[in-house]
């Protein structure tokens, strides 16, 4: 009980019955007040603790949160996302995807640039996938990226982006989907990031 485990308690008990002839009786609801203040205070002071740990491991979770999303970011800024390659059984889409940046875009390239290249999700006849193409350097994928305007000029039918980390894509989503009409462009991916284009032609960072 707390009365017995708790000496602040038992001496503020011990006080009110040396004050008054040591009657439990008249005395009880002094003492039952005194022992549900201390009790009161001891179980805050208990919540507190809990609550101040809880909120730091809050924050540690946060923090790695954000390394992870970071450590994310980082890598797939050497990818790009392809899509409109018709696609063939037993494919190279590395040797494709150097054919097109080479012939179609005019940047030079072998397949050694980049590091790997994969069909994105599960095979559907009816349904052309795109794929993903990691590089071994950040300053090429950003030569190609430079390049794609050349794609409009000839109506290619071909679409290059910027791979992008899953909760970027749900942030760029619920942003667009906060604008009307052509308001919605204005929500751009530019090196991994979201940016909303300003009336001044400024880029403000989607936090």
């Amino acid at each position: 009980s707390v009365l017995q485990t708790d000496q602040t308690t038992q001496n503020e008990v011990r006080n009110i019955l040396d004050d008054n002839d040591g009657d439990i009786v008249l005395n009880a609801a002094k003492i039952v007040d005194t022992m549900y203040e201390n009790m009161a205070t001891k179980f805050q002071e208990k919540l507190d603790i809990i609550s101040i740990k809880l909120n730091d491991q809050q924050q540690l979770m946060e923090k790695l949160q954000v390394r992870v999303e970071d450590q994310e970011w980082y890598s797939r800024t050497f990818c790009l996302q392809l899509m409109g390659f018709p696609e063939e059984k037993n494919e190279d889409t590395t040797s494709k995807l150097a054919d097109f940046i080479f012939n179609t875009l005019g940047v030079e390239m072998s397949v050694e640039d980049t590091e790997n290249s994969h069909r994105v999700g599960q095979y559907q006849n009816s349904k052309t996938r795109a794929f993903i193409a990691r590089f071994f350097s950040r300053p090429f994928r950003s030569s190609i990226l430079r390049s794609l305007y050349i794609l409009r000029q000839v109506n290619s039918s071909i679409f290059v982006y910027e791979d992008i980390a899953k909760f970027t894509y749900e942030l760029w989503k619920k942003e667009r989907a906060n604008l009307e009409g052509d308001k919605k462009k204005n929500i751009i991916v530019y090196n991994g990031r979201l940016f909303h284009r300003q009336l001044n032609d400024t880029f403000a960072i989607v936090k």
